[in-house]
């Protein structure tokens, strides 16, 4: 317990010596002479106390008149309850305003709010002449506020933090933190967010295909920096027992062998004490297709595959809205996609021999005109006209390729980036091939337990690439990028293996394997759905955000600076060159909120809660007032009569 403003209460603390004064010398009765006496003998019949009572009251008169006097300089002297902060020198405000933030009950305060409140809290117990530096943080830190001793620019610059629907990266913004409060030491970083000790010490990032990585649990924690005398605090303000579920991975692709259809790849996590029954509500261009009922676990995730019909014309809008009673936080709860028009991929076949057998596979897709096979020998490359995708079979060129996405099949050496030996005596009959990545993309529908191939080449694994088939001699489907190019290699022969060529799994794998290798450039034609807080490179001038109908918003337009833009709102958007796409929050670490430690809630409730923390002046000026009227009710009750 201190005063900000010490001098003040030394200049007004001395008028308590006015109502000592007075009640030291206290005027002796005069005898004066009046008309009337009932009334004077009515007030006398309610005065008539002993002397111990009377002595009694003028004393209880007297503490009351110095209460009031000291309870109002105090006031005027800024009196606080709050950790010394005497040897600070600058405090680094760091706020987290990432998705996570916005959680909160319904019409209750978000944890943002509450961060706010905690931070405004604390700053009370600052002298004045400690610098306050104001940052916030998401995907990316920023200053807000330059180090200031003023403290209603502080108070503005916190008032001004607005959660942003994206992930958040708090390793990045402490290092900036440091680097700053390292300026001028001693110094403090006041960290408020909502994530745990362990979220904080991991801060593994979420990726899309589901990996889990929120901890549960988390307090108040003071870390010091070996460098510099900078001490790191985080202010937990986590909420007791969350109840969430959010959309947190969705990927889009095409259904081989199927004309005109996509796949929606939908993953739910949930955060909970119970079993949460939920909707997903599908609608395609603002119309419901048809809602799903989910049953979640606590902790758990959920796995869904939705087909969608694409259109010839022009780009429909899928919209998914999850619907949970009790859900905290919104902002995971839809997804907003673009589901691209119809259009043909451009495949070239390069082959000095072709494959009956992979002639006959590309053939069968192309039937449905998803597929443009050209077909040619090795003078036929490079090709004039751009492709999406090329086969190299049984040939490679002596140039590698970067511009484009390659596959080969049955290579007869070294594939540019990838080393491959031939086998010699027409290659090694394989059964019982392992699928160690069960669940990748180019594998997709494929009997792997029934294939008998041959190999043909002895392929090196490791690196970039992932082996998906793996047999006696090493791995036989291996698939991967290398400096943004994507790459399948099948080390084997169609025409010469076994069972595979007249299989229906022969070509779903060429199928998958062109869609997966082509998947980048559909991706950077049509913007498809990418994360909240990334940067892409756009052309125009402008980036318009539309609804769920693929109508541009209200207020949604965003001027583009130098050709890039950052996806900082949930839904689909466009530019007005053409461009188009959509962005969701999709994060396992937002998502699945932390809830807070059951040891630390009840005592750090019991600290913020306490209204004798923090700055004292309206506390004060509120008891100054009632023991105002106290005093009024005790001794000049009898005024009005």
């Amino acid at each position: 317990m201190r005063f900000l403003y010490p001098s003040l209460f030394l200049v007004w603390a001395p008028l308590v010596l006015v109502p000592i004064v007075l009640y030291l010398f206290r005027p002796r009765p005069r005898t004066v002479r009046t008309s009337t006496l009932p009334f004077f003998k009515w007030l006398a019949r309610e005065h008539q106390d002993s002397a111990w009572l009377r002595w009694l009251k003028h004393l209880l008169s007297l503490l009351l008149s110095i209460l009031v006097v000291l309870g109002a300089a105090a006031a005027l002297a800024r009196l606080v309850v709050a950790p010394s902060a005497e040897s600070l020198r600058t405090v680094v405000v760091l706020v987290d305003r990432s998705a996570s933030m916005a959680a909160g009950p319904e019409e209750g305060r978000t944890r943002l709010q509450e961060a706010v409140s905690l931070v405004e809290h604390r700053l009370a117990g600052l002298s004045a002449g400690v610098g306050v530096i104001v940052m916030a943080y998401d995907r990316r830190p920023e200053v807000l506020l330059s180090r200031s001793l003023d403290r209603r620019q502080v108070r503005r610059a916190l008032a001004s933090i607005r959660v942003r629907p994206i992930e958040g990266k708090p390793a990045e913004a402490i290092e900036l933190a440091r680097r700053l409060a390292a300026l001028e030491t001693p110094a403090s970083i006041w960290h408020a967010t909502d994530a745990t000790d362990e979220a904080r010490t991991s801060n593994s990032q979420s990726s899309t295909d589901g990996d889990e990585g929120a901890a549960i649990g988390g307090e108040e924690s003071h870390v010091r920096d070996s460098s510099a005398a900078v001490v790191v605090e985080h202010l937990g303000v986590a909420m007791p027992r969350p109840r969430n579920v959010g959309i947190t991975a969705f990927r889009l692709r095409r259904r081989p062998m199927e004309r005109g259809t996509f796949e929606a790849f939908v993953q739910v996590h949930c955060v909970a004490d119970e079993p949460v029954p939920a909707t997903l509500d599908i609608a395609v261009d603002g119309t419901l297709v048809a809602p799903r009922k989910l049953t979640l676990r606590p902790g758990g995730r959920e796995r869904l595959l939705i087909p969608v019909e694409a259109a010839a014309d022009a780009d429909r809008v899928l919209s998914l809205q999850l619907s949970v009673e009790g859900d905290v936080l919104p902002l995971d709860d839809v997804v907003h996609a673009r589901v691209p028009r119809l259009r043909p991929v451009q495949v070239l076949w390069i082959s000095e021999s072709p494959d009956p057998f992979t002639e006959l596979a590309l053939s069968s897709l192309g039937i449905e005109g998803d597929l443009e096979v050209l077909q040619g020998p090795p003078s036929a490359w490079p090709p004039k006209d751009a492709v999406d995708v090329v086969v190299f079979d049984h040939w490679a060129p002596p140039e590698w390729p970067t511009d484009v996405p390659v596959i080969g099949v049955d290579p007869p050496g070294p594939l540019g980036p990838v080393r491959a030996v031939r086998i010699g005596s027409g290659g090694l009959p394989l059964e019982n091939l392992r699928a160690p990545s069960r669940d990748h993309p180019v594998l997709y529908g494929v009997a792997t337990g029934r294939v008998a191939v041959t190999q043909t080449a002895v392929v090196e694994a490791g690196g970039p690439l992932e082996s998906l088939w793996i047999g006696p001699q090493g791995p036989l489907l291996l698939a991967g990028e290398i400096r943004g190019q994507r790459i399948v290699v099948m080390a084997f022969s169609p025409q010469h293996s076994e069972q595979l060529p007249l299989m229906a799994s022969y070509p779903l794998l060429i199928g998958n394997a062109i869609y997966w290798a082509a998947a980048h450039e559909l991706e950077s034609a049509q913007g498809m759905n990418r994360r909240t807080g990334e940067l892409v490179k756009l052309e125009g001038k402008h980036l318009i955000w539309q609804d769920s109908r693929g109508r541009d918003a209200a207020e949604g337009t965003v001027a583009l600076q130098g050709g890039a833009a950052e996806l900082d709102r949930i839904g689909p958007w466009r530019t007005d060159a053409g461009q188009s796409g959509s962005a969701s929050l999709l994060s396992v670490r937002d998502t699945l909120i932390p809830a807070r430690p059951q040891d630390a809630s009840a005592g750090d409730d019991e600290q913020a809660e306490s209204p004798l923390q923090g700055d004292l002046a309206p506390l004060l000026l509120w008891g100054v007032l009632a023991l105002l009227v106290v005093e009024s009710w005790l001794y000049h009750r009898y005024v009005a009569y």
